[in-house]
């Protein structure tokens, strides 16, 4: 919510109750923001190259596919907000792990 915001306040998105939902907001980038995020995309390219490092195009996809496949794990027992305390003893029992 600071995020939004901040956004809000330098004028880069605009906000608008949903049509289909009035508890809901929806946001949108301005065409200040689209300019200022314009500026930053040189940085934003070479960021993005330092953290792939020297993975080919190939590697990339494959590190997104398993990346996506241990979220499609995790995020269930995410949800459900199990204690700290619980975390490890309630997934390892309810889960059969092969170790390697």
């Amino acid at each position: 919510m600071l995020i939004i915001a901040r956004l809000l306040k330098q004028g880069w998105i605009e906000q608008t109750e949903s049509d289909v939902d009035k508890r809901n907001k929806m946001i949108s980038i301005t065409s200040k923001g689209l300019e200022a995020l314009e500026q930053q995309m040189n940085k934003i390219r070479n960021a993005t190259d330092i953290v792939a490092g020297d993975l080919t195009h190939k590697d990339k996809m494959e590190l997104i596919r398993i990346l996506n496949k241990l979220d499609r794990f995790h995020y269930p027992i995410f949800c459900r907000n199990i204690d700290s305390k619980d975390l490890i003893k309630t997934v390892n029992d309810e889960y059969s792990f092969q170790r390697n």
